[in-house]
């Protein structure tokens, strides 16, 4: 099963992916418009820790 295109709904198709060792990146294509957008794949861990961080950075920052 491939991604939606946000544009218009269609299947996407894979151009391209860049990975190393915790993320892999895909360049996406749409089959029904072309339009082209990328998508991540990250485990869910890590992406709550960097959301965590972030998280912690603004408040520090509205703190300040």
């Amino acid at each position: 099963m491939s991604l939606a295109c946000k544009k218009c709904g269609s299947d996407t198709t894979v151009q391209r992916t860049s990975e190393d060792k915790n993320t892999t990146i895909r360049i996406r294509k749409c089959k029904h418009c072309g339009k082209v957008q990328a998508s991540l794949e990250i485990y869910v861990d890590d992406m709550k820790n960097g959301f965590e961080y972030l998280a912690d950075k603004v408040q520090g920052e509205k703190t300040a």
